[in-house]
């Protein structure tokens, strides 16, 4: 059984790991509430109130998959869910450059993990104007020798393609890539590829399922007790 905090598993073997692809949203930048507070305002100026327990169809997804989920849930018509997801795109936007942050430790475990000579990757399904945002508000030129965003894949996690595509792009062995990753889908896509995850649960994600991942950190910088 994995220990939630510890960075660790059972049945631990010592992985000598030259990659480590990260995950956007959650994972390096603090932006899950983001998505949360974008969806209830696009939802609410159409008169839906959204409940708490519907932030769990939001966290870790697009708009795109939880939309449709919600609105079905409310009996909203396919054209409204739509101008929906519309208005949640620029609200997303919006707020993102308002009160998007990093992560704690992301940027010194990304420092950390470089000195060591270490592969970083970013794959996400964010579109690439996001990612470039997030890079040039905080320093982040550099860090990564790959990036992929929305507009490299067709599908979105919980399928792996992103990390396939990662996999094949990065050229090495399964044993010594590690991605990490904050959400129960993250993980899921990430284990379909066939890699090594290390989940670091937000306070959005802690209730997820972690049992696929090869590792449960309490923080980013658990991170490098894996290195």
């Amino acid at each position: 059984m994995l220990r939630w905090g510890l960075c660790q598993r059972s049945d631990y073997i010592s992985m000598d790991f030259k990659a480590f692809i990260f995950d956007f949203d959650g994972t390096l930048v603090e932006s899950e509430h983001v998505n949360i507070a974008a969806a209830r305002q696009a939802f609410e100026s159409f008169g839906y109130r959204l409940l708490e327990n519907d932030h769990s169809y939001v966290v870790g997804r697009s708009s795109a998959d939880y939309i449709p989920i919600l609105a079905e849930k409310y009996g909203i018509p396919v054209e409204l869910a739509e101008t929906i997801r519309k208005n949640q795109r620029e609200a997303y936007q919006g707020l993102w450059d308002e009160i998007a942050t990093i992560m704690p430790d992301a940027k010194n475990t990304l420092e950390i993990l470089k000195s060591r000579n270490k592969m970083l990757s970013l794959a996400t399904t964010n579109r690439i104007h996001t990612v470039e945002k997030f890079i040039n508000a905080f320093d982040l030129h550099g860090f990564f020798s790959l990036i992929l965003t929305q507009e490299d894949v067709t599908h979105r996690k919980p399928h792996p393609e992103v990390y396939l595509l990662a996999k094949q792009r990065i050229a090495l062995s399964e044993e010594e890539i590690l991605v990490v990753e904050d959400s129960e889908v993250g993980v899921a896509a990430a284990k379909a590829a066939g890699l090594y995850c290390a989940a670091v649960p937000n306070q959005h994600t802690r209730s997820h399922d972690f049992s696929r991942a090869d590792y449960v950190c309490g923080s980013l910088k658990e991170i490098l007790k894996l290195v």
